[in-house]
């Protein structure tokens, strides 16, 4: 795979992919726009000023307490017992030798309706194929701690083929909590889901975007498990308290300055390779040195070429480093400025740039929208109950059924409520900050964070699966 695609290894889908098996490769880099080209200073990025060397780069972002070397990511080892990593690699080999179909039905439970009787006969004909596969994932997730130990002196070399693996494995719990719910066992599907955010607390261990965006992905399956049994037995007593309780005490906030860390480290490992192996070393590289001593119909010396893109390089790290831990209000403008500024930006000293930066504003902002989605699911969780204990009707606003009504991260104000029909919505107003919570016919954009009950219209049967003959 390419070397540069492991440095800078984030996942924002729509733009990047994981790849399972061998590891995680991107595709793509920053989006082009029409918008205006921002000049880059140091206060676009947000910095007191720009770095004059690399040299001064990496000692600014060591002051700053943000990770340089391998040594810096090293972590306390766990004991085996307590160790879900050596499962998902068990798992990682398993699902390699033995992949389970995209077509199969396992892998399309993931929406919000009820597979029906027919299917939910072949669901069971599935896990049993596939016992192997659950067990290891109900093994690891039933572990307290998860610690790869990554070697991140492999800098470009460092390969993650357990994330891939991992998303199977909440699936395939996804599809064992469906068909506990079929069975009418409801408070078992909540036990059984809930094992989803144990997952995604374990991806999230490792100091990188994509394991931070891994974990996204795994709480975005796990909640729409969550959000199948409110539709499907949410009315049933008990059912919706306990949806909400399972959510308040298992899920756990995912940090963007954590994962940031490691895109330095490896940052810092790529230049050293750059450095001993010469543009070569990297053929993404190779073309920006090469088109650049064109562009100018000049010879740049590789050194300090190489010193100029990399302490930029840093210094953008840096700068999102700095915004991360703001307000999203505050944070997502700040990082779609310092895109647009490094998008734009053409000079050599800055031609790294195009290639190497990763889309870090839409990285946060699907922590942003999984904050959202937690807080929605629960709010919606509490009016079910609710409605419980007083006579079917719903409350008039969030505040009449919780204590403490959660905040929008997108705004900073309460998220939104109102009664529709025979049902409500929850929503959030989302990244454009202007989600009404949509129209009960029609289904509003995926990234908005809302829900509505009763299940919508446009809310479709599962897709048509057909099972390889085996």
């Amino acid at each position: 795979m390419n070397k540069t695609a492991a440095v800078m290894g984030v996942v924002v889908y729509g733009v990047l992919v994981i790849v399972g098996g061998t590891g995680c490769r991107r595709r793509g880099l920053v989006e082009t726009s029409s918008a205006p080209s921002v000049p880059v200073t140091a206060q676009t990025l947000g910095l007191a000023k720009l770095s004059a060397s690399y040299a001064e780069a990496k000692a600014s972002a060591k002051k700053e307490g943000i990770p340089l070397t391998p040594a810096d990511l090293v972590r306390p080892s766990v004991p085996d017992s307590e160790n879900a990593a050596p499962v998902y690699r068990q798992l990682t080999k398993l699902l390699t030798a033995k992949p389970i179909a995209s077509s199969q039905i396992i892998g399309s439970l993931t929406g919000k309706r009820m597979p029906d009787a027919a299917q939910i006969a072949e669901v069971r004909a599935e896990l049993k194929a596939h016992a192997d596969v659950l067990a290891l994932a109900h093994k690891a997730a039933s572990r307290p701690k998860c610690n790869f130990a990554r070697d991140y002196a492999l800098g470009p070399k460092l390969l993650f083929p357990e994330y891939a693996k991992m998303r199977s494995a909440i699936r395939t719990l996804t599809a064992e909590s469906t068909v506990m719910l079929a069975d009418g066992k409801p408070f078992d599907a909540i036990h059984n889901q809930t094992l989803g955010f144990n997952i995604a607390r374990h991806a999230a261990t490792d100091h990188t975007v994509i394991s931070y965006l891994v974990a996204i992905a795994i709480d975005s399956i796990t909640l729409h498990g969550m959000e199948k049994i409110l539709h499907a037995a949410g009315d049933k007593l008990g059912v919706a308290t306990a949806v909400e309780k399972s959510i308040a005490a298992n899920w756990q906030p995912h940090s963007f300055k954590q994962a940031l860390g490691g895109e330095a480290v490896l940052l810092v490992r790529l230049q050293e390779g750059l450095s001993k192996g010469g543009p070569e070393y990297d053929s993404d590289i190779a073309t920006a040195y090469q088109q650049a001593q064109q562009k100018e119909n000049a010879a740049h010396d590789w050194q300090p070429f190489l010193d100029a893109n990399g302490a930029y390089m840093l210094d953008v790290v840096r700068a999102t480093h700095n915004r991360a831990g703001d307000p999203y209000p505050v944070s997502l403008p700040a990082l779609r400025r310092i895109e647009t500024a490094v998008r734009d930006d053409k000079s050599n000293p800055h031609l790294f740039g195009s290639i190497l930066t990763p889309v870090y504003a839409q990285s946060l902002n699907k922590n942003a929208s999984d904050e959202a989605r937690i807080d929605v699911v629960r709010c919606a969780a509490r009016v079910l109950a609710w409605r419980q204990t007083h006579n079917g009707t719903f409350p008039k606003s969030l505040a009449e059924a919780m204590t403490k009504v959660p905040m929008d991260p997108y705004n900073g104000n309460p998220l939104r409520y109102r009664v529709v029909g025979n049902g409500f919505v929850v929503y959030s107003v989302g990244p454009t900050g202007k989600f009404d919570g949509g129209a009960p016919a029609k289904k509003p954009d995926a990234q908005e964070g809302y829900f509505q009950y009763p299940l919508a219209p446009y809310e479709t049967a599962l897709a048509k699966f057909t099972t390889p003959t085996k």
